[in-house]
């Protein structure tokens, strides 16, 4: 079963924020980074086991080369994967904590 990717509210806000930060430094690095971020939770929405959980419901992929997690939530019932943050490694982690919560 391949899920339908959804993004929450914040974390499409996040997603722009970091293309609007990325493409503010070099020209089409957001563009780049909006297509591996894509990619992974292409690769998520086939094969979600393979990521680890953050919490009790909550996955976690590490993006690589950037300094960025995906967190995501699945809905087996209706066949999609939500997007819950495109967190950025700096943040004070207790900030994904209460969210996930």
């Amino acid at each position: 079963m391949t899920f339908q990717i959804v993004f929450e509210g914040e974390a499409e806000a996040e997603l722009k924020e970091a293309i609007s930060y990325y493409d503010a430094n070099s020209e089409g690095l957001g563009d780049r980074f909006a297509n591996e971020l894509r990619a992974m939770l292409h690769q998520a929405s086939k094969n979600p086991q393979r990521f680890p959980f953050a919490g009790p419901t909550t996955q976690k992929i590490k993006m690589v080369d950037w300094p960025y997690s995906i967190y995501f939530t699945l809905l087996q019932d209706s066949g999609e994967l939500i997007v819950v943050s495109v967190f950025h490694g700096a943040q004070d982690p207790a900030k994904i904590r209460k969210r996930l919560k």
